[in-house]
């Protein structure tokens, strides 16, 4: 395609990230997809279309400035950066308890984040339409039952976010953030959870949430594309959420709806 980009997807082994990227590789781009996950074995660097998946511990900067060195080898530029990296999920245990967790969260969602665009930034400033994506959450806005880390580290992403769009813009980058609502993960149902707790949360969704059900990754998958594109051009700075109108509702509304 004459408008292929080459796209660093950082966080893109399951969830949301792999259907960012599959999708992103449908579109006609090059993906590299990076994950802790991905096996320790070598990419395969030649590939000329699709997604080539690679292994990186974004909380080690050898390992991130061994990625962007092999990205600016194989194809001397770098389009887009999207961020979607994450641990994996932790007990929801109560405060104090859950603060086991805090550094590690801090470290992947927001430091990680921030150690990856300025490792990127030489090859994005020679890229076509640059643009950075991070992955944020609702949670930056609200609270749940996630833990403190999640929560505090999201809400220093979108502030980020907007830091580095003003200061990024003088070389060309774009910069912004997808904040996902509840989503629909893949496959359902997720490890504990019953038919019958299905069937219960989906009931509370169409309630609770203006849309009536959850988004898809799929739904945000299309926003990060779109992102991406020239369309988006004169968009930079902002945090867009996606929640089917979950965040806008006022607390007795939403407790109205739930209980009718």
């Amino acid at each position: 395609m004459g408008n292929s980009k080459i796209i660093l997807m950082v966080g893109g082994a399951s969830g949301i990230g792999r259907v960012i990227s599959d999708q992103l590789a449908v579109e006609g781009h090059m993906v590299v997809n990076a994950d802790l996950s991905h096996p320790p074995s070598r990419p395969d660097w030649s590939a000329k279309e699709g997604v080539i998946d690679t292994r990186l511990d974004v909380t080690k900067a050898a390992s991130i400035e061994t990625l962007v060195s092999s990205i600016a080898e194989s194809f001397g530029r770098l389009d887009a950066l999207v961020y979607a990296a994450a641990p994996s999920r932790a007990a929801r245990k109560p405060f104090p308890e859950n603060l086991a967790m805090f550094r590690k969260e801090i470290d992947i969602l927001l430091t990680a984040a921030m150690e990856m665009s300025g490792a990127a930034l030489p090859l994005l400033r020679t890229g076509q339409d640059a643009a950075i994506v991070f992955i944020g959450s609702v949670l930056s806005q609200r609270i749940a039952h996630e833990t403190i880390g999640y929560h505090a580290a999201k809400a220093g992403l979108a502030h980020a976010a907007r830091y580095l769009a003003t200061h990024l813009a003088t070389h060309g980058v774009r910069v912004n953030l997808v904040s996902p609502g509840v989503i629909k993960r893949h496959p359902l149902p997720e490890a504990g959870r019953t038919p019958e707790f299905n069937l219960q949360f989906e009931t509370q969704l169409r309630h609770a949430v203006p849309a009536g059900r959850a988004g898809t990754p799929l739904e945000i998958a299309d926003l990060v594309s779109f992102l991406l594109s020239s369309k988006a051009a004169y968009i930079t700075g902002q945090d867009i959420v996606v929640d089917g109108g979950l965040i806008i509702q006022e607390p007795f509304n939403l407790l109205r709806h739930s209980t009718s």
